[in-house]
């Protein structure tokens, strides 16, 4: 058993001005996706979400979108047909055309 004692590495002022900063940095990225998807509704494009695992369903379930984005697709064919938690976009396949 080690008697070494180990100084604090941050003071609890200090964690408490991180944490405070991770919510505002963390709020102003919602801000920045919610404003993206405004603009790409008023310019009259679709938004299209790639993949639907739980990054897509996270994604959609902090922002509160749904009808934001268009159609949510993915390349694993047993996810075709099924709907996103939470939000219940289905899920289409996505075609991918090879170039050679």
């Amino acid at each position: 058993m080690s008697e070494k004692v180990y100084e604090i590495e941050e003071k609890v002022s200090e964690t408490a001005r991180n944490v405070e900063s991770f919510s505002s940095r963390c709020q102003e990225k919602l801000e920045f996706w919610r404003n993206q998807l405004l603009k790409i509704q008023t310019d009259k494009k679709r938004a299209i979400v790639w993949e639907s695992g739980s990054k897509c369903v996270a994604f959609m379930t902090t922002l509160g979108v749904k009808d934001e984005i268009k159609y949510i697709v993915d390349i694993n064919p047993h996810r075709h047909g099924k709907f996103i938690p939470g939000v219940g976009k289905q899920i289409g396949a996505a075609r991918i055309s090879k170039r050679i």
